[in-house]
């Protein structure tokens, strides 16, 4: 129960954030303009979606990243596995992936 109120409360965090400071999505297919352009963008990725991680004082690690619009995934991990933060988003980014495949059929 702990676990689900606390990626419950991240949820409200980053959607208060984004209220606050705004959030500018590109629809799928268009390049971002320079000022809506990503840290990410800057370093030659070329999602814009939204990530967040936050170290917990347990020792857990809470990972947010953005698959669409409407969905976001939420990860409880131990400190050990965000330290290969490349394998935790490529992993992500398959199952991003495999989930609009399966949307796209949905259409």
């Amino acid at each position: 129960m702990q676990s689900y109120e606390i990626c419950s409360d991240y949820i409200d965090v980053i959607v208060d954030v984004s209220a606050i400071y705004g959030y500018d999505r590109k629809p799928q297919g268009q390049t971002a303009t320079p000022t809506s352009e990503s840290a990410s963008d800057a370093q030659g990725e070329s999602s814009l979606e939204a990530s967040s991680i936050i170290r917990l004082q347990n020792g857990m690690v809470l990972y947010l990243r953005e698959i669409n619009k409407y969905l976001a995934l939420i990860c409880l991990m131990r400190k050990e596995g965000i330290e290969k933060q490349g394998l935790v988003d490529f992993n992500v980014q398959v199952f991003q992936d495999a989930l609009q495949r399966v949307f796209e059929v949905g259409r």
